[in-house]
């Protein structure tokens, strides 16, 4: 991850960052004056060449504008700034924050991991992308990973872009076991009392988010962005962790909006609008042996609609068994969802499925 590089002119001159210039900016004038300016500089042939890639004439700019980067702006795969960053802060005593400004990055991959001697905020002001094409990705399983980090916060109204359209195309998992796996986009493993609000996450290659062996982390203002034809998609999923928090969130996917897998306890979704998508699952459950028990789920005051699925259990074909107790299903208004309840006794459509419905 690279912020900007100055590149030489058609000159051939470089500039230094606080000797030539102190900040790099876009001027937006009136039009009138644009065109009394253009007119002027044509007619006294005051510029024969200019370097000027961005221009507005047709009217005056009421939004936010960012203009296209020069080459150079941009270092795809270079993560070796975020990672410095990071070990930098996390070896700090104290309470330390790392910004991403507000400009478009790509990331190759990146695992953030170790205790850090203090709090730590990540604030994500910009975009950061992953690569298009999945074989680029060295990790199969991943593209972000936080991982052993007490009291982290993740902020900043920023995204993370997984940039699945091309891997949608080939994902097959849903008929085929042996299918090439596919990188979730953030994964957050054993992250304790922390939070992550104001940011989203779209078009994730797999998963956008999976949440391993976590003790007290919430999602606030969670925005999941991806089409109902993004294949394995889901929004959160959510295995082994202890007291996740998931509220006044909006999740749109492919997928189950929000899945259980085993070893979820304490586990509270409210006032999450999930559209469209399969809705919110527990499982697929009992794939393996000695699966461990699924207890505490609380969802309420949700909106579920244009989904398969509103609320659902469903388990592997020929599964090994496990348990499920202390579900709380309260306040959840559905809209064109094709099978509101549904407990289904396998999840692989090319299996007969044994199952109830409401």
């Amino acid at each position: 991850m690279k912020a900007l590089r100055k590149e030489p002119d058609e000159e051939g001159y470089t500039y230094l960052k606080g000797l030539d210039y102190t900040e790099t900016f876009s001027p937006v004038a009136k039009l009138t004056t644009v065109h009394t300016l253009l007119a002027v500089t044509a007619i006294k042939n005051w510029i024969p060449s200019t370097q000027v890639h961005n221009i507005f004439l047709h009217s005056d700019l009421n939004e936010e504008v960012y203009m296209k980067p020069p080459l150079g702006y941009l270092s795809p795969g270079d993560d070796r700034v975020l990672l410095s960053a990071w070990k930098n802060a996390c070896a700090t005593m104290g309470s330390n924050k790392i910004v991403i400004p507000k400009r478009v990055y790509f990331l190759s991959e990146a695992d953030i991991k170790d205790p850090c001697k203090g709090a730590i905020r990540f604030q994500v002001r910009g975009t950061i992308k992953a690569p298009i094409d999945p074989s680029a990705h060295s990790k199969t399983d991943s593209w972000i990973t936080f991982s052993y980090i007490d009291q982290f916060i993740l902020n900043g109204e920023g995204t993370f872009d997984g940039q699945g359209e091309i891997a949608w195309k080939n994902n097959n998992c849903g008929q085929n076991l042996k299918c090439n796996s596919l990188p979730i986009s953030l994964r957050f493993n054993f992250i304790t009392n922390s939070i992550v609000h104001d940011i989203a996450s779209i078009q994730s290659k797999n998963f956008h988010v999976n949440i391993l062996g976590c003790k007290n982390l919430t999602f606030q203002n969670f925005t999941i962005t991806a089409p109902a034809t993004s294949a394995n998609t889901d929004g959160i999923h959510i295995g082994r962790s202890n007291g996740i928090n998931i509220t006044d969130s909006n999740i749109s996917t492919g997928d189950d909006c929000i899945s259980l897998g085993d070893g979820s306890q304490q586990i509270r979704v409210t006032n999450v609008r999930c559209r469209p998508g399969h809705g919110i699952s527990v499982g697929s459950l009992g794939k393996f042996k000695n699966e461990e028990l699924v207890s505490g789920f609380f969802v309420k005051n949700c909106t579920i609609s244009n989904t398969t699925n509103g609320v659902r259990i469903k388990t592997w074909p020929v599964s090994y068994g496990g348990t499920v107790s202390d579900m709380h299903f309260k306040d959840i208004k559905m809209e064109n969802v094709t099978s509101p309840i549904i407990w289904t006794f396998t999840s692989r459509p090319s299996h007969k499925e044994a199952y109830w419905h409401w």
